[in-house]
């Protein structure tokens, strides 16, 4: 025989319809406005300011790095490399290969804004390989290995994305700062934006004082008290909008004509060529393509006497050299000459 349940929850489970539950939702006491906290991301100091970029001497590769040296197995480079065909997407990252099409560096303390940049560049360089516009049918009609070639060619188009991150493009660009920024300053983007806020904050809370304060006057005081705050702010002139600039940055090419693929610099760009003295690359070497420094006097003069005490010197063992027969009679000339005497 079954038995019968002992509790009145034991004869509800055996019910076939069974008891709806309830269930209650707890509230969230968190903002949902997160304040920004830079100090919690985990990056190392100065992380962005240097943004290295590498160069494929044969197919025009392009990799975005922190760091002035790839690598061989390095997954983050290879990761910016598209598979087109197979056998064309280079396995490893070899050195003798890959050399650094220029140095984009950032003032001191302008991390966040390095990093936004380089967002931006490997965002745009995706769209040249996924976005092909005008040149589509021209793509499509190549064979898949031809079509890969200039798929992964993106040196031009690479040095483009540069002259238009660093000019402000892009949605959520951090190069644009409010007011003129210093070379070197201490203060982050994302600082300024978190003490922005405060200061939002603090206001919100003095207007909700005020009109608390104003309520719980009499109505003349009231009256009295809600005047003078709108003479004061008639009185007030309003504040005229803060200017946007653009964060400075200094750019420094392996070779000086490889700027001119851009359109368009913006006055925020110094270009030089080499590297600076607290920067040391072995691989980045510097080509002279226009403007070649000419050669001072001084190296012309010194290689003209080079060659002239060079020629000396050849003429002197020439006469010294004496024939075949010269063990005879001790006479220098040629061969010939002592053999048809």
């Amino acid at each position: 025989m079954n038995s019968s349940p002992a509790s009145v929850v034991g004869i509800l489970d055996r019910l076939s319809i069974g008891v709806s539950r309830i269930s209650i939702r707890h509230g969230h006491t968190k903002p949902k406005a997160k304040k920004p906290q830079p100090e919690l991301t985990g990056f190392r100091v100065g992380l962005g300011e240097k943004i290295w970029v590498h160069n494929h001497i044969a197919t025009g590769m392009i990799i975005y790095s922190h760091n002035a040296k790839l690598k061989r197995d390095s997954q983050k480079g290879l990761a910016q490399i598209p598979f087109t065909v197979k056998k064309q997407k280079p396995p490893v990252l070899r050195e003798d290969y890959w050399a650094p099409l220029c140095l984009i560096e950032l003032p001191k303390g302008q991390g966040v804004v390095g990093r936004s940049v380089m967002q931006k560049l490997q965002e745009f360089r995706r769209r040249h390989e996924l976005e092909w516009g005008y040149q589509a049918n021209k793509l499509m009609a190549m064979g898949r290995r031809e079509r890969g070639e200039v798929i992964h060619n993106q040196k031009t188009n690479a040095i483009a994305d540069i002259a238009a991150v660093l000019s402000g493009v892009g949605k959520g660009n951090l190069m644009w700062a409010k007011g003129p920024l210093p070379e070197a300053t201490e203060v982050t983007a994302r600082e300024a934006e978190a003490q922005e806020e405060n200061e939002r904050e603090a206001e919100k809370e003095t207007e909700v004082e005020a009109t608390s304060q104003g309520q719980t006057t009499t109505p003349e005081a009231g009256d009295a008290a809600t005047s003078t705050p709108a003479t004061k702010a008639e009185s007030k002139p309003a504040a005229a909008p803060r200017k946007r600039s653009l964060v400075n940055a200094h750019i420094y090419w392996s070779n000086n004509g490889d700027l001119y693929w851009a359109r368009k610099w913006t006055e925020n760009v110094e270009h030089h060529l080499g590297l600076p003295a607290h920067v040391k690359n072995h691989r980045f070497q510097t080509k002279y393509i226009f403007n070649a420094p000419e050669e001072s006097g001084s190296l012309i003069d010194d290689a003209e006497k080079a060659e002239a005490t060079k020629e000396a010197q050849t003429e002197q063992e020439q006469a010294e050299k004496k024939g075949w027969f010269s063990w005879l009679g001790g006479k220098s000339g040629s061969s010939s000459a002592d053999a048809r005497a």
